[in-house]
Formats: structure tokens, C-alpha cells, sequence
């Protein structure tokens, strides 16, 4: 099971920032998804680059959905309210695109918990998906995935992109990133191992997507990339 949550201390977080081309301008920050602990918490922030006004957040508990919001967004494109949980593991992680310029953010977690919205009980689930409701950016290349960390480990079990097919690391080139001597190598299991994770906040990894993904508004299906963790 992952250890990147349940058993870590405070400060710790890990962070996916997806980058691509944006409104035809290459190596935008499309959207970023990061979960910290806060002391006793899981805070998850999002900030998306689409010119939302508000988010759609969903919280499901399987494939119940429980609940179900909308949350208006800050000028930088931040929701103004904080999904909060009592501390889990993440498992995996989706960044989809159900149309160029829509993009949906997904946290499975290792357990049921309870969420909160800003204040207010949200319900018990283990599943929350943050999307832009709203927006005028438009999509037009997916060019990688950065996943950064701060004093919790990085394990990834696999990376796949469900349309194309592509499953576990074939066809991404992966990069390691931050000071120091951060690097991503796999394991005897097959599983990629990110090692020397310092309180930089900038030592992670880049997964960089195969050229022959085509943008994805000309996909008939939703495109959709998945990291499952260790």
C-alpha cells in the first residue's frame, strides 16, 4: 500500500502539475493538483489555467456520488474554498480532458474519510474530482506531467494513458527534476522509484508524453492519464 500520507509528518506534501499547450501557446501550466499535510489533515489545492469563474467539486464513495458543489474560483485560479480530509493515502492520481476546455482533476484515496469544503462537512468518500465548470482557455497539446514532492517519498506503480493504450512507462520519456542528485529509476517490481526527495520543493520527476498522442479535441473519448502510487 502507499506510504506517501497516512504515516508522514506535517509540511509534507506532493504536487502533479500537468503542462501543455494552451490557446496554441506550448509549455503552459494547464492545471495542478496537491495534497499536504497540514497536522492531522489532507489539504488538497488545484489551481487551473482555463479562465474558469468556478470549480465543480464531486466527493463519491465508490461509485456513489455523495456529494456535490460549486465553488467560485480566485483571480488566480484557485478555488476559493479548501477540500479537506483526515489523513489518507492517495493511490492514484487522473488528469483528464472530456473536451479541449474542460479538465478534470482526480484523487482516489487508500480508505473512506471525511471531507470538508471550507467549514462545512462534505460527506464520506474516497474519491474527489475537482473540474473547471466554466471557462474560455482551450486545450490544444498535452506535452507532460511533473510530479514534485516535498520530504515524502515518491513510489509510482504505473502510468498509463487509457486511450492510447499506453501502459506502464512504454513510450514516456522520464526525466528527473529538482537540486541535488534526484533520480527516478525502477525497481526489481518494476515500479518507479523517485529517490532523494529533500524540502527543496522542487525534487520530483517528468513523465513526457509520446509525440503520437493527438490534441485532445480531436479524441471521440475522453483522454485520460492515470499514476498510480506505491
Amino acid at each position: 500500500m502507499p506510504g506517501n500520507f497516512g504515516g508522514s509528518d506535517s509540511g509534507e506534501w506532493i504536487r502533479f502539475d500537468q503542462i501543455g499547450g494552451l490557446d496554441g501557446i506550448d509549455r503552459q501550466l494547464l492545471s495542478e493538483f496537491s495534497a499536504t499535510n497540514t497536522g492531522g489533515q489532507l489539504q488538497v489545492d488545484v489551481v487551473m489555467g482555463m479562465g474558469q469563474s468556478q470549480f465543480q467539486v464531486e466527493l463519491f464513495n465508490g461509485d456513489t456520488l455523495v456529494n456535490s458543489r460549486l465553488v467560485a474560483s480566485d483571480l488566480d485560479g484557485r478555488p476559493t474554498e479548501h477540500l479537506t480530509a483526515e489523513l489518507v493515502d492517495i493511490l492514484s492520481y487522473d488528469f483528464s480532458t472530456p473536451t479541449a476546455d474542460n479538465l478534470m482533476l482526480t484523487g482516489t484515496f487508500e480508505s473512506p474519510s471525511v471531507f470538508f469544503l471550507g467549514s462545512t462537512r462534505f460527506g464520506i468518500g474516497d474519491r474527489a474530482t475537482i473540474s473547471n465548470s466554466n471557462g474560455t482557455g482551450q486545450l490544444t497539446l498535452f506535452e507532460s506531467i511533473d510530479i514534485f514532492a516535498q520530504n515524502t517519498p515518491i513510489g509510482i506503480s504505473e502510468v498509463m494513458i487509457l486511450d492510447d493504450d499506453i501502459r506502464s512507462f512504454d513510450g514516456f520519456d522520464i526525466v528527473g527534476l529538482g537540486q541535488g542528485q534526484t533520480s527516478a529509476a525502477l525497481n526489481r517490481n518494476g515500479q518507479l522509484v523517485v529517490s532523494n526527495i529533500g524540502s527543496s520543493g522542487e525534487d520530483g520527476v517528468r513523465f513526457i508524453a509520446p509525440p503520437v498522442i493527438p490534441c485532445p479535441h480531436t479524441h471521440s473519448v475522453s483522454y485520460l492519464l492515470r499514476i498510480t502510487l506505491v
